[in-house]
């Protein structure tokens, strides 16, 4: 009896094991550039922002895109949907997949946090294009 529940079992656990994995990959990937940033780069993505500020979000979100590039993470930059092009997009294939817009959060320029509003809103909309 428990071989035949094992082996009714297996793929199911499997199919969660892996949906789990990935979701964690993907996190893991961006809380290790958080940290990266944070401790490593934090002067010189300052001082890119600052000699590029009106285009300040699309030079980070660079440097974001790169790092996931070399841990292997595969993406198109900026594909149209049907409301529109998020900064990026995962290749992965399935249903589930990282959809991320760069946002820099800077009061004293507009961007604060109606402007990060927004951003979270036009998220929830890419996601609805990609399913």
């Amino acid at each position: 009896m428990s071989n035949s529940h094992e082996l009714s079992t297996e793929p199911l656990y499997e199919y969660i094991d892996e949906k789990l994995d990935t979701g964690r990959a993907v996190l893991g990937l961006l809380l290790r550039y958080k940290h990266r940033c944070e401790w490593f780069s934090r002067s010189r993505l300052f001082e890119t922002w600052q000699s590029a500020e009106k285009r300040g979000e699309k030079v980070l979100a660079l440097d974001m895109y790169q790092y996931l590039f070399d841990q292997g993470l595969d993406f198109a930059i900026e594909p149209a949907s049907a409301s529109g092009e998020a900064d990026l997009v995962e290749a992965q294939t399935g249903e589930e997949r990282l959809i991320a817009d760069a946002k820099i959060f800077d009061p004293d320029s507009g961007k604060d946090v109606p402007y990060l509003a927004r951003g979270v809103n036009q998220l929830y909309i890419y996601s609805q294009d990609y399913n």
